[in-house]
């Protein structure tokens, strides 16, 4: 008995096998909404960080370039007093012991230092500086404070001088220990002004250091510490070991 053979599925596949998914064509990352957004985000985030950062920097300048200017009109008189030169406090100081300038004129000199000094301390104390320089300025009024003292220092070596040279010739023992007297206080004031310079240094070094770091150059420069004048004809550098003498 034959029997009916079943007919072929059409186009050769076999029945039920899934067609081929064809995946939708992706969009590149620079044109996705998203990521446009973000990268908006971040870069206005950046410009108002460098915008801010840049203000801040002429900002801080700008404050400190105020501030200088207003420290050097409110310490004028003292500044004036140890700018160097003929008139200057360190200039009388090494006259007197030159012996060109008199016990008297030191006195006038001295009087007029403790004056100045005590202005120019009372006009910076009411300065507000910056943040950074607050130890700055109070070493500075420290300076001030001690370069009062050496002032006030030299109008006790005038009376201390005048003394001396009122003794006789004839009293050699009371003479003798009136000199011995002034070279002693003259040992003290010079140590009470090496430490003012000290801490004046300090504080000015702090100051030009912050101007260094803010490109701001100052429109007044501070004058260095009074220091020691040296006699004439001495160096200021110590004898070489290494040299022989002759």
């Amino acid at each position: 008995m034959a029997t009916k053979s079943k007919p072929r599925a059409k186009g050769g596949a076999a029945p039920g096998a899934p067609k081929p998914k064809i995946e939708p064509r992706k969009t590149p990352l620079l044109r996705r909404t998203w990521f446009r957004r973000t990268t908006a985000v971040v870069l206005a985030v950046l410009a108002l960080w460098i915008a801010l950062f840049v203000w801040g920097r002429v900002s801080r300048s700008s404050a400190l370039r105020s501030y200088e200017t207003k420290l050097f009109n409110a310490g004028r008189p003292f500044f004036q007093d140890i700018q160097q030169g003929v008139n200057s406090m360190q200039q009388a100081i090494a006259d007197y012991k030159n012996g060109t300038m008199n016990a008297t004129a030191l006195g006038v000199n001295a009087a007029t230092w403790e004056k100045d000094f005590r202005t120019a301390g009372l006009a910076i104390s009411k300065l507000k500086p910056p943040s950074e320089l607050k130890g700055a300025q109070f070493d500075l009024l420290v300076s001030l404070a001690d370069y009062v003292g050496v002032a006030r220092f030299y109008v006790v070596v005038q009376k201390q001088s005048d003394l001396a040279a009122s003794i006789p010739a004839n009293l050699k023992t009371q003479k003798t220990a009136a000199s011995n007297q002034l070279q002693l206080l003259l040992q003290h004031v010079a140590d009470a002004q090496s430490r003012a310079d000290v801490t004046y240094a300090q504080a000015m070094a702090a100051i030009n250091d912050l101007a260094a770091k803010w490109h701001v150059k100052a429109k007044n420069p501070f004058p260095p510490a009074p220091g020691v004048i040296p006699p004439p004809g001495s160096s200021e550098l110590p004898p070489n070991p290494l040299t022989v003498p002759s």
